[in-house]
């Protein structure tokens, strides 16, 4: 039988594979199947590591607009709380059946000049924090955070990122 381990678009750091222990030769490439045909036995054991990083996914249509990812996770830089109340927090809905309406105006977020389209030059994990990153060296650097962390504060997932001028 063979079994397909589906390596990730993200993993393009390559990763390894081991059979009961064994590393394995082989391994595939991002977005496809690593196969493994044989006569499997009752307790094998086959163990998948991907190293994770930081990488950029931009818009199909303008590759300017960015959502920060690592590895699987999609990054929210933190905007902010001042000026949010439970009444602005909460959507108000209008009429049955119809859209909620916001109480509040969005915050622009700001925008990133990079000197490398590398993330990891300009976004950095923050020292004892779990999946927290920072940006730094920006007009105004934010911090960042798996998106399923943010809860009644502002945010931004996609980002206007401007290469630097020499």
């Amino acid at each position: 039988m063979g079994l397909r381990l589906r390596v990730p678009c993200w993993a393009t750091a390559g990763g390894a594979v081991t059979l009961n222990g064994r590393p394995l030769e082989s391994f595939a490439s991002p977005s496809s199947y690593l196969v493994l045909n044989r006569n499997w036995r009752d307790g094998d054991v086959v163990e998948m590591t991907l190293p994770i990083r930081l990488h950029v996914c931009p818009m199909p249509d303008d590759a300017s607009l960015q959502a920060l990812m690592y590895g699987p996770l999609v990054l929210a830089g933190r905007l902010g709380r001042e000026g949010l109340t439970p009444e602005i927090l909460r959507a108000e809905p209008t009429k049955v059946r119809e859209i909620p309406r916001y109480r509040s105006n969005p915050v622009p977020a700001p925008e990133f000049e990079v000197k490398s389209a590398d993330p990891e030059s300009w976004i950095r994990p923050v020292a004892s924090r779990t999946l927290e990153f920072e940006s730094f060296g920006q007009a105004r650097n934010v911090t960042l955070v798996p998106l399923y962390k943010i809860l009644d504060e502002r945010y931004a997932v996609y980002w206007r990122v401007k290469q630097a001028r020499s």
